[in-house]
């Protein structure tokens, strides 16, 4: 053994005292770094301490006083070395490395962990990346890692448990040392060649980007308490030992040289008052060993290729959080406090925050709750159906939804405002008469570009209607001919939704569409209109044939750039020239698509020369050019007035089957879908398919009995022994906001909800919305009721009796205590969802003007 001499070490203005939460050194390529990312989950102090420096490693101490909140990390003093040659882990011979620690003190919980990171990228940013290997060399205080256990493994000749999970999009292997150590004398290397031979870990496409590191993860400090702190004296000093000195690079073809003697030195600091020694781990990564020799494949066990195949049929663990959470339409501010804790103590990146936008929509009008409040998920994709009589609020709650999704206000969060587009068309219009769409009164705000798009038949007028509109502009609506297509050609001719056997001309404009399109594709060039009216215009069609066809096609070209579709007159056999002195001049060009972040475009098509029929076949061809578009931007459609245009006709029901395939695709398109109408019998399926209902004041038993036959809330088939207003808990639990489900007769349902909506006020509504999460219910004995068979609680947790089951597995226990000692139950949360359950309701008021008071006579 060589002697090291303290004269060769650096000094580092000896030594540095690191007490800010993330105060840190770097000298000669080692770095420090106090840490305390979890502070704010507990009460105390800690200081992270650089003794010496050297060419061969650094020495370092910590101590700290914890206390509260006993399973939450607090800290996470560590020491690492830069890597400035960031190789391939398959290049990597050898990283031998000894290490020597100690602790002092009592029931201390934290552990000493070797920290790998590797990325596929080698300028990746270090601490992250694809993957994370731990190696846990020490564990004190019967804690675990992030995922679950997958077995026990034999690497470097010693044994290990096997954990595997992930930290966000990071896919995480912790080796947890199974027996008492104080120190280790081993070869990193060994643990990435086990999971090259056992795991599939990808050797040659991972770079390690950050070398690795002395961590300690303190958690909770169980001593004994005087003078109101915690107060330890260090039984020794930290000892450090370097590594045996790496190997230098080989070529390819050469044998490893033989290790050197390792160095060994102790510093004898004098300790200051601490409650711990930190774990002094020194390594040179500098230097790392090119064509080692590799090491024979260990024998994946029976238990762990269980524990594999087990990963893909386990529900999400509480190191994650749920999709069906996530993407919930309505939260209450209980369900986000409680993810937002959770994605905190899993450290995952602000980019994954949950519930990253939001804006206030109604509050809990039972008046029970502690807090009333239910907030609309801007973030995630969803549906939701409003209907009601006339001035029972539902424009006004169409409202204040395009309120939260397009315009940053006091009641929401949004830092990427959406594009929004709204289809309105009403039968109220005249040359003297009219009202604009409810929702250009957004404009109001001047963050909000309020764009109207109307009939060219009826330009005139509407700039008239909304003339005393701030900040409107008004534009024809003009489709351009590349805007056209082969499915906007048969939308527009209804195809879908005939039903039986196709008319004659129908066939003919099929087949001259598809072979349209063969040409398309063969040249690379878009629809062509003209030669499409030219093939149309050869075919041998009667009179009788092409009355209904012309009639779509003219509804078409009124809207289309003239030159475009006046490029050939069908029926005159020629085309129409530009020199000729009867050509139509129009300098018009199709209108923008693009999406804007803040932009509301109302499609406005209210004119007496167009028909209902018409208008969903334009709002067809519109919705699918506003939907075509980048989806960096995230996108809301709403109908509004849907009633006024949505009836029986073919053209309507073409625009339904749009609207059914937007919504069945809106979580992969970035799309929120509103439908408002008076009537909610105007398309049983949309009822189907939404996701959020909300059910304002009415009085037609018809309208309460289509309600029954698609809302679950609604349903006669609700189990006589769920009652919305109870919950399915153990008794002991409790729950943080208040806010219940209304107590519905159990034998008339819906003849009770009938009687609450004929007595709802203006403003008022009962939602239903199943996956709804309105509030976080913890057991106090530490089980809660789970669905685990017939008489079990449903995933709504509502029920009026306690769970038959046997399992005390939650529904969603996303919150189980992290670090649990073993033995000791956790206290477990879990979100509740609304399901079945049905909430009255109160709308919150507008941060725009409210253009829909009632205008009273007088």
């Amino acid at each position: 053994m060589k002697a090291f001499t303290l004269l060769s070490i650096a000094p580092l203005a000896l030594a540095q005292t690191l007490c800010e939460q993330y105060s840190h050194s770097t000298v000669d390529g080692y770095y420090a770094n106090n840490n305390k990312w979890g502070a704010a989950l507990g009460t105390g102090q800690q200081c992270t301490y650089v003794d010496e420096v050297s060419s061969s490693g650094i020495a370092w101490r910590a101590d700290w006083t914890w206390s509260g909140n006993d399973d939450a990390v607090k800290s996470y003093p560590y020491a690492g070395r830069t890597l400035a040659d960031k190789k391939l882990v398959n290049e990597i011979g050898s990283i031998p490395t000894q290490a020597d620690w100690g602790y002092s003190g009592d029931s201390i919980r934290a552990n000493v962990a070797y920290d790998m990171f590797t990325a596929s990228d080698p300028a990746h940013e270090t601490s992250g990346g694809d993957y994370e290997i731990m190696v846990w060399l020490a564990n004190y205080g019967d804690l675990w890692p992030v995922g679950s256990s997958v077995g026990t493994v034999e690497v470097e000749g010693q044994t290990w448990t096997l954990w595997d999970g992930f930290n966000g999009a990071m896919h995480v292997y912790t080796f947890v040392s199974d027996a008492a150590r104080h120190s280790v004398d081993l070869d990193a290397k060994g643990f990435f060649d086990y999971l090259r031979d056992n795991k599939g870990f990808p050797t040659e496409s991972q770079h390690l980007t950050e070398s690795s590191q002395a961590l300690s993860s303190s958690r909770r400090d169980d001593a004994t308490t005087a003078g109101g702190e915690n107060e330890r004296t260090p039984t020794r000093a930290p000892k450090l030992i370097t590594p045996a000195h790496i190997q230098s690079p080989l070529k390819a073809s050469g044998a490893p040289k033989e290790a050197s003697n390792p160095r060994i030195f102790t510093f004898n600091a004098a300790p200051a008052k601490t409650n711990a020694e930190a774990p002094s781990l020194i390594f040179d990564m500098g230097k790392l060993n090119l064509g080692g020799e590799k090491k024979k494949p260990v024998a994946v066990k029976k238990e762990e290729e269980f524990a594999k195949h087990m990963r893909f049929l386990d529900a999400e663990t509480e190191n994650t959080t749920p999709s069906d959470v996530l993407t919930a339409p309505i939260f209450t501010q209980a369900v986000q406090r409680h993810v937002l804790a959770e994605h905190d103590r899993t450290g995952r990146s602000d980019k994954s925050k949950p519930f990253a936008q939001y804006g206030l929509l109604a509050g809990d009008a039972s008046g029970e709750a502690s807090d009333p409040r239910l907030f609309f998920n801007v973030a995630a994709p969803s549906s939701t159906f409003i209907c009601g009589s006339q001035g029972s609020g539902k424009s006004h709650s169409l409202s204040c939804l395009l309120e939260n999704c397009l315009l940053q206000n006091e009641v929401n969060m949004l830092p990427k405002p959406l594009t929004g587009i709204v289809f309105h068309y009403d039968t109220f219009v005249s040359d003297s008469g009219g009202s604009p769409c409810e929702a250009a009164f957004l404009s109001s705000n001047p963050g909000v570009d309020v764009r109207v798009l109307c009939a060219p038949t009826n330009v005139a007028h509407i700039k008239r209607i909304y003339a005393k509109l701030p900040n409107v502009t008004i534009e024809v609506l003009r489709i351009n001919q590349e805007h056209l297509n082969t499915k906007r050609m048969l939308d527009l001719m209804a195809v879908s939704s005939v039903q039986g056997t196709l008319p004659l001309y129908l066939h003919v404009v099929i087949r001259i569409l598809r072979d349209l399109r063969v040409a398309q594709q063969q040249k690379g060039s878009g629809f062509n209109y003209a030669k499409f009216k030219r093939d149309l215009d050869e075919q041998s069609l009667t009179d009788a044939q092409l009355a209904p066809l012309k009639q779509r096609l003219n509804t078409l070209e009124s809207f289309m750039v003239s030159d475009q579709a006046r490029a050939y007159e069908m029926a005159l056999g020629r085309h129409v020239s530009r020199n000729r002195n009867n050509m139509v001049v129009d300098p018009q060009h199709g209108n923008s698509w693009s999406p804007k972040a803040g932009q509301l475009t109302i499609v406005d098509l209210s004119c007496p020369c167009v028909t209902a029929e018409m208008a969903c076949s334009l709002f067809g061809i519109c919705l699918s050019l506003f939907l075509e578009q980048d989806t960096q931007v995230g996108r809301v459609v709403a109908l509004d007035e849907a009633h006024k245009y949505m009836t029986n006709s073919a053209e309507c029901q073409a625009l339904t089957e749009n609207l059914l395939s937007t919504i069945r695709l809106q979580r992969h398109i970035a799309t929120r879908v509103i439908i408002s109408t008076q009537e909610p019998t105007i398309s049983p399926r949309l009822l189907d398919l939404c996701s959020v209902t909300i059910v304002h004041r009415f009085t037609s038993p018809d309208w309460m009995r289509a309600l029954q036959k698609h809302l679950a809330g609604a349903s006669s088939w609700l189990d006589p022994n769920v009652n919305g207003d109870q919950e399915g808990m153990k008794k002991g639990s409790k729950t943080e906001t208040g806010i219940r489900p209304l107590g519905l007769k159990k034998d008339d349902v819906a003849g009770d909800l009938f009687s609450r909506v004929v007595r709802l006020r203006t403003g008022e509504a009962l939602l239903f919305a199943p996956s709804a999460v309105i509030d976080i219910q913890t057991a106090g004995d530490g089980t809660v009721a789970a669905h685990s068979g017939e008489d079990s609680t449903y995933d709504s947790g509502f029920n009026g009796k306690e769970g038959g089951g046997t399992s005390t597995t939650p529904v969603f226990a996303f919150g189980r205590s992290y670090g649990a000692p073993k033995g000791e139950t956790p206290t477990e949360k879990r979100v509740l969802h609304l399901g079945n359950g049905v909430l009255k309701i109160r709308i919150r008021k507008r941060v725009t003007t409210d253009g829909g008071r009632s205008i009273m006579a007088g």
